[in-house]
């Protein structure tokens, strides 16, 4: 039950993240033609929100370590 749980919450950003993508296809395809503005905003846009969601989770996890439990320093 779990990881059903765990997929349906990722199912949203990953059909942002296909979003994304189809737009950033539509600006490579388009060569030599008029493009409208709408489609790199859309794909910008997706790609921010899907790199602040899971880059800065793995920073927060990973690089930085930042733990809950410890005090800062007004707490001290």
């Amino acid at each position: 039950m779990k990881n059903n749980n765990s997929l349906l919450r990722h199912l949203p950003w990953l059909l942002l993240a296909v979003v994304g993508a189809c737009a950033l296809g539509v600006v490579a395809l388009r060569r030599g033609e008029a493009i409208n503005a709408l489609w790199i905003v859309v794909a910008a846009v997706a790609i921010y929100l899907v790199a602040y969601r899971y880059y800065s989770l793995f920073i927060a996890n990973n690089v930085m370590q930042l733990d809950a439990r410890r005090a800062t320093p007004a707490v001290l």
